[in-house]
Order: structure tokens, then C-alpha cells, then sequence
């Protein structure tokens, strides 16, 4: 029925109008009836129940993934998950798996190829879905380089620049007359030899403190990684290969050899970072670090050579220092291996390329030196792959 004074339509049996509050039996008023039956609206509720995800977005409830958060493309929460894929295919590539309630008509996402390397090595501590690629070298590699040895034998025909850069090898080379001795037990202190030029490093005796400190060190590193096996098997090939050389007359060896070994060391270091980039902050750095490293190589690759074919250089070589054979190679050759002069002047010709040779395959196989590096630094592998 509707209401006669406002012609609202009222439930059937009303006493008073919902609208205007008319009291239809004490007005003595008739309310008209209605031709469209009408349900009773019920009570409101004393207070609005709150408002769920359900019911705000109209979508069902979206679980909490168990695993660490996915990515996402940018920091809208309402974009779908992007999973790197777990699965035993390998492929590399990313796969979506949108949660429940996610608008399936989403685009699917795949990171590109470049990418995909950085982001898998970022995101997963394991790395377990990281295909490592080998590298090829492209046309700045190329210009790189092939600069290196250009520049290299210019500053070797020009004597100015050349002792500057030869510097630059004496520094090196006492350096590591220093290194050595101080790893194997030998307190030492590189320095320029102002009386009859070049470098000299003064060793003092033995240190057992040096050695204690050491093996410490060695027996702290190995208990931080006894989980990982393989951390753990090569701190304990390092160890063995330093106790047997410790206690053998190979330390002297050791200690005069890596003098000129430490030239190489450094060679192939710059040619590494000049392939690569590594460490690399402005451009001009990479052929800079060719040059030096081709300079180093060719200067070491003279010197041996000359050893190896000239009389008069050996001569010249064995009485520098005022005589009395102090010099590296001589050294190693009469008083520990009694061998000729050119034995070993043949073996370090034939190290001089080992720097080129190893720079070039830690650069073509750059990833897969890094994956091994990650792994090895992991103190648990079990955890981290369950992480």
C-alpha cells in the first residue's frame, strides 16, 4: 500500500509511514493499497561490517608465498609475480605463475637476455638458476686489445718512457720478494737499490710467530667453511702445498722466483681488467692497462731470452750487484738446483706467456669463474639452497 500523504509504497499492515512518520490510524487516514507486494526491508544494522579484500577488489583472498618475495615490475602491488623458474629445464628464462585471483589476462613477462644473467645472480644466493655464458670478444675488445702491444713497443724503444714504466716492474718485482717471505715466515721489506740500481728486499730470519699467525688463520678459515666440502678441500690443498714448501729448501726457491713472478702476476691482472672492464671507471682506462701489461710481458720476454742466447748477458746478469752471483735466477740455478743459467732463463721464457694465455680464459669464461667464487664463499650450501 502507498502512503497517502507522501505516496511512498509501504509493507502490507503498516501503522506509520517510513518516510514521513504519519500515524495512519491516528490520522484516520487510509493508506491506498499497492498492486506491487512489497518484503519487509528487516533491521539496519547497528554498524557496517567491515569492508575485505574480497569485497573491496572482488577478488578471492591472495596467500602469502612461503618461498622469498618475487619480483615485481616496478612497485605496483597489483601486478603480477615474476618467478625465475625453478624447474629442472635450466633454461634460465623467467616464467610467470600469477597467484590466485591475479587478472589472468596478463601479459606474460620474460627477462631479456642480458639481463637474466645479473638478476638470477642477485636474487638466488645458490645461483641454482643461473646459466653461465661464455664471452666473445666485440669490436671495442678487438681495439683494446690490439692497442696493447702497439703502445707496448713504442715505450720499449723510447729509453725515457721506458725506465718510467721499468719503475713500475722494479716496485712490482720487489714486492713480491716481500709477499713471499712474509707468507712463508720471513719478516721482509722491499726497497730501491740506490748503490747499483734496481730494488732490492731485505728478509730477516725466520719468524715462528709469522708461521702460527698463519696456520691460525688457515685453521679459523677451514672450520668457517668445514660445510662447504669443496671451500674446505682447497684450504686444505693450500695448506699441505704450504707446509711442504715451508719445510723444504722450495722456500728459498719460492721467495727468489716470485720477484720476476709477481711481474706476470700483475701482467695478467691488466690484461684481465683491460678485456673485461673489471674495475675499469673511465674508458681510457683499458688500454692503458693493455699497454702496461704487454709492456711487462715483452720487457720479462726480452730479459729472458737474452739469458737464454747471450754469453755476454749472462755474464753481465750473474756479476750485477758487485758480483758474487746475487741475483735471482743465478741463484736459484747454482745454489739450489745446480742447473745451467739458461735452464731456468728457459723456464720463466716460457711462463712470460702464461699471463696472456690465463687473462684471456678467465675473461672468455668470466661467469662461470664468478658462479665458482659465489659457491665457494658460501659457508652452508645446504642452507642456502633452501633459503
Amino acid at each position: 500500500m502507498k502512503c497517502p500523504k507522501c505516496g511512498l509504497t509501504q509493507p502490507e499492515n503498516s501503522q506509520e509511514c517510513l518516510r514521513c512518520g504519519v500515524v495512519f490510524a491516528k490520522l484516520g487516514l487510509a493508506p491506498q493499497q499497492s498492486r506491487i507486494p512489497v518484503e519487509s526491508a528487516g533491521p539496519f544494522p547497528e554498524h557496517e561490517p567491515p569492508r575485505t579484500p574480497e569485497k573491496r577488489r572482488g577478488i578471492g583472498p591472495i596467500p602469502v608465498p612461503k618461498e622469498r618475495p618475487a619480483q615485481t615490475m616496478g612497485n605496483d602491488p597489483e601486478v603480477g609475480e615474476i618467478r625465475l623458474n625453478r624447474s629442472g629445464s635450466g633454461d634460465g628464462r623467467a616464467n610467470r605463475h600469477p597467484q590466485s585471483g591475479i587478472d589472468p589476462d596478463l601479459p606474460d613477462v620474460e627477462l631479456v637476455d642480458d639481463e637474466r644473467p645479473s638478476a638470477a645472480a642477485a636474487y638466488f644466493e645458490d645461483e641454482t638458476d643461473f646459466v653461465p655464458e661464455i664471452r666473445h670478444l666485440d669490436k671495442n675488445d678487438w681495439l683494446v686489445l690490439a692497442s696493447g702491444p702497439v703502445i707496448a713497443l713504442v715505450i720499449l724503444f723510447f729509453p725515457f718512457v721506458s725506465h718510467i714504466f721499468s719503475t713500475l716492474g722494479i716496485l712490482v718485482h720487489e714486492m713480491g720478494h716481500a709477499i713471499a717471505g712474509w707468507l712463508l715466515g720471513y719478516p721482509s721489506v722491499p726497497a730501491f737499490d740506490l748503490h747499483y740500481g734496481g730494488g732490492v728486499t731485505l728478509h730477516l730470519e725466520r719468524s715462528i710467530a709469522l708461521l702460527v699467525v698463519f696456520y691460525g688463520l688457515m685453521a679459523a678459515a677451514m672450520y668457517t667453511y668445514r660445510k662447504n666440502i669443496t671451500t674446505l678441500v682447497l684450504l686444505g690443498v693450500l695448506l699441505v702445498v704450504h707446509i711442504i714448501i715451508s719445510v723444504t729448501q722450495m722456500k728459498h726457491i719460492v721467495i727468489l722466483f716470485m720477484g720476476h713472478g709477481t711481474e706476470l702476476v700483475i701482467a695478467g691482472v691488466f690484461f684481465y681488467r683491460a678485456l673485461s672492464g673489471a674495475a675499469v671507471v673511465h674508458a681510457a682506462e683499458r688500454p692503458l692497462y693493455s699497454a702496461i701489461s704487454f709492456f711487462l710481458v715483452f720487457w720479462d720476454v726480452r730479459f729472458a731470452f737474452r739469458l737464454m742466447t747471450s754469453a755476454e748477458h749472462r755474464s753481465m746478469y750473474e756479476e750485477a750487484k758487485g758480483g758474487g752471483h746475487w741475483m735471482d735466477f743465478s741463484r736459484i740455478a747454482e745454489d739450489f738446483l745446480q742447473v745451467d743459467l739458461k735452464v731456468v732463463a728457459l723456464f720463466f721464457f716460457i711462463c712470460c706467456f702464461v699471463p696472456l694465455v690465463v687473462g684471456f680464459l678467465c675473461f672468455r669464461y668470466q661467469e662461470y669463474l664468478r658462479l665458482g667464487v659465489n659457491r665457494l664463499v658460501v659457508r652452508d650450501p645446504a642452507a642456502a639452497r633452501e633459503q
